[in-house]
């Protein structure tokens, strides 16, 4: 009878730390998807307020600075550009984030004038990407490119100056 007891007893007990350890493991599992659904909505959210004809303007402006800077340096004027495809690839990257935040946009809202800007951008980076594969950029083409460029995000600019003030 006495074995009988003892049995039952350490039995109840491996059952018991058997069950707390099974109710710790989701207790964690429960605790890491709250953590993950809460710093999913973050994101989203933080994400959400970009997606504003402003944020896409402030990219065109960078892209634009970056594109006058170029220019202003004065490393074009020999007979070729040096590091000309390379900085024609860093103005296309700079366009093509505008262009990513118009795309962004348009997915959300939905808008045919943001998409009409936001393929205008597109083309331009890839038109920049184009010129820049080579390797080797002749003066007049890299500085009709950036010239073509510094152009063209001044008309987007002046789309989205219109579509913000409405």
């Amino acid at each position: 009878m006495l074995y009988c007891l003892l049995s039952e007893t350490s039995l109840n007990t491996a059952d018991e730390s058997g069950v707390i350890k099974l109710i710790l493991y989701y207790g964690i599992i429960v605790a890491v998807i709250v953590v993950t659904l809460i710093v999913m909505g973050i994101l989203r959210r933080k994400t959400k307020n970009e997606l504003r004809p402003e944020r896409i303007k402030k990219a065109c402006v960078k892209a634009k600075k970056y594109a006058v800077d170029i220019l202003a340096s004065g490393e074009h004027k020999g007979t070729h550009a040096l590091l000309g495809a390379t900085k024609l690839s860093n103005l296309a990257k700079h366009v093509a984030n505008a262009s990513w935040y118009a795309f962004q946009f348009v997915n959300a809202k939905k808008d045919i004038v943001v998409e009409g800007i936001a393929n205008e951008l597109d083309a331009l980076a890839t038109a920049l990407n184009n010129e820049a594969v080579d390797g080797y950029v002749p003066a007049a083409t890299y500085e009709a490119q950036v010239q073509k460029a510094i152009d063209g995000l001044d008309a987007v600019i002046a789309k989205l100056d219109v579509i913000i003030k409405k």
